[in-house]
């Protein structure tokens, strides 16, 4: 009886042990599918905010209207994954007005709205007609599809991230796994006291422990969206990852430009500089 007994209990344990292990591979790849969506969410930012800074310097004002939005975007995207409605103008001062944040906050979708006045922003500050020369026409053409492409792929990547919110493992597989794990749990002790006495206290302590803890971290990591959580995403700090990108391309322009419009003097004609055109020539200054 006590043979049928261990037999028993280890089909039981197999069977129970591989049930949650797919559970957690589940839920760690969703982990893993929202991070990478981010990261790609990142890039994209990059790519946008780079372009417009390089190639909209001649219309700065919807150059810097994209720059806005563009880190208003994620701000938004953060926001509506972990479900809140209410933005927190902390994390968007400087970036947009009161009033900006009071439509985000009325709309069933903010990132849309956001992505949108991107796209509009993106369209005016590379706009070009019929007067326009025709090089430049084909370049500003050119530099919009690339971020349109951009600003899709971005988008794309928010609706991954929704659809991992919005779609957790099926109700009725995880409710037969913990119906099979907490009857398991019950009927355990029962199956290997014969054999093991008084350590069968101890043994299905550990047990319970290790199998209630796969279940708990796959709960943990299905949906890695929530605020103040240990082990979900630290969508804060993409965000301002993103904002200091930005902010470093916007000072990176911003030196370039300074340095493009300050004239060589004299005093920037060091002997240094003579000395490295006599090896390049191959013989003095003066001789020359």
């Amino acid at each position: 009886m006590s043979s049928y007994a261990n037999v028993l209990g280890l089909i039981l344990s197999s069977a129970l042990s591989f049930l949650l292990v797919f559970r957690l591979n589940r839920s760690a790849e969703r982990f893993w599918m929202a991070r990478k969506a981010w990261g790609i969410v990142i890039a994209s930012s990059r790519s946008i905010a780079g372009g417009i800074i390089v190639h909209g310097r001649h219309n700065p004002k919807q150059r810097d209207e994209v720059i806005r939005w563009t880190a208003a975007v994620n701000i938004a995207i953060m926001h509506y994954t972990r479900g809140i409605r209410t933005l927190n103008r902390g994390t968007l001062l400087g970036i947009l007005n009161e009033d900006e944040i009071r439509k985000l906050e009325r709309l069933p979708h903010p990132p849309i709205h956001a992505a949108e006045r991107i796209r509009r922003h993106l369209t005016a500050a590379l706009h070009f007609d019929e007067h326009t020369p025709l090089s430049i026409a084909q370049g500003r053409s050119q530099r919009l599809t690339t971020l349109e492409n951009q600003l899709n792929i971005l988008m794309l990547e928010m609706g991954a991230l929704e659809r991992i919110h919005a779609t957790p493992l099926p109700l009725v597989y995880v409710t037969h796994l913990r119906t099979f794990l907490l009857c398991f749990l019950l009927a355990v002790p029962y199956i290997w006291e014969r054999n093991l006495g008084y350590a069968t206290i101890p043994i299905v302590i550990m047990t319970a422990y290790a199998l209630l803890g796969l279940e708990g971290t796959a709960m943990e990591v299905e949906a890695p969206f929530k605020k103040d959580r240990p082990n979900h995403l630290n969508m804060d700090a993409f965000c301002l990852l993103i904002l200091k990108n930005i902010v470093q391309e916007i000072q990176q322009e911003a030196d370039d430009e300074i340095a493009a419009r300050q004239p060589i003097t004299e005093d920037d004609e060091s002997p240094e500089q003579f000395a490295d055109v006599e090896n390049q020539l191959g013989a003095p200054i003066a001789e020359v």
